[in-house]
Protein backbone atom coordinates (compact mmCIF):
# COMPACT_ATOMS: atom_id res chain seq x y z
CA UNK A 1 0.00 0.00 0.00
CA UNK A 2 1.84 3.24 -1.18
CA UNK A 3 0.64 6.42 1.35
CA UNK A 4 3.24 9.64 1.46
CA UNK A 5 4.34 10.59 4.75
CA UNK A 6 6.14 14.11 5.26
CA UNK A 7 6.29 14.56 1.64
CA UNK A 8 7.94 11.17 0.29
CA UNK A 9 5.81 8.53 -0.54
CA UNK A 10 6.39 5.24 1.23
CA UNK A 11 5.23 1.37 1.23
CA UNK A 12 3.48 0.37 4.32
CA UNK A 13 1.65 -2.72 5.00
CA UNK A 14 -2.18 -3.01 4.87
CA UNK A 15 -3.92 -3.23 7.81
CA UNK A 16 -1.04 -1.04 9.76
CA UNK A 17 -2.12 1.31 12.80
CA UNK A 18 -0.59 4.79 12.95
CA UNK A 19 0.41 3.76 16.29
CA UNK A 20 2.26 0.38 14.65
CA UNK A 21 3.92 2.94 12.32
CA UNK A 22 5.53 5.60 14.79
CA UNK A 23 6.47 2.43 17.19
CA UNK A 24 8.13 0.66 14.46
CA UNK A 25 9.85 3.31 13.18
CA UNK A 26 11.16 4.54 16.27
CA UNK A 27 9.21 7.76 16.83
CA UNK A 28 9.06 9.00 20.95
CA UNK A 29 5.40 8.43 21.08
CA UNK A 30 4.71 10.96 23.67
CA UNK A 31 6.54 14.25 21.45
CA UNK A 32 5.10 12.93 18.26
CA UNK A 33 1.94 14.80 16.72
CA UNK A 34 0.22 13.06 13.87
CA UNK A 35 -1.82 14.90 10.61
CA UNK A 36 -4.20 13.11 8.21
CA UNK A 37 -5.00 14.77 5.23
CA UNK A 38 -4.80 18.19 6.97
CA UNK A 39 -6.38 17.21 10.09
CA UNK A 40 -4.46 16.60 13.24
CA UNK A 41 -5.22 13.36 14.59
CA UNK A 42 -6.00 12.66 18.64
CA UNK A 43 -3.71 10.44 20.25
CA UNK A 44 -6.62 8.51 21.11
CA UNK A 45 -7.34 7.26 17.96
CA UNK A 46 -4.03 6.08 16.93
CA UNK A 47 -4.01 2.34 17.52
CA UNK A 48 -7.73 2.31 15.96
CA UNK A 49 -6.82 4.31 12.69
CA UNK A 50 -5.38 1.99 9.95
CA UNK A 51 -3.31 3.71 7.71
CA UNK A 52 -4.87 4.23 4.28
CA UNK A 53 -3.63 3.97 0.64
CA UNK A 54 -3.30 6.99 -1.08
CA UNK A 55 -3.47 9.32 2.34
CA UNK A 56 -1.06 11.97 3.27
CA UNK A 57 0.41 12.07 6.78
CA UNK A 58 2.60 14.27 8.08
CA UNK A 59 4.48 13.57 11.51
CA UNK A 60 5.95 16.12 13.17
CA UNK A 61 8.59 14.97 16.48
CA UNK A 62 8.71 18.02 19.57
CA UNK A 63 12.05 18.68 20.30
CA UNK A 64 13.52 20.41 23.78
CA UNK A 65 16.34 22.76 23.41
CA UNK A 66 17.95 25.86 25.52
Amino acid sequence: MKIKINGEFAEVSEGLSVFEYLEQNGFCLDRVAVEKDGEILSKTLWKATNLSDGKSYEIVEFVGGG
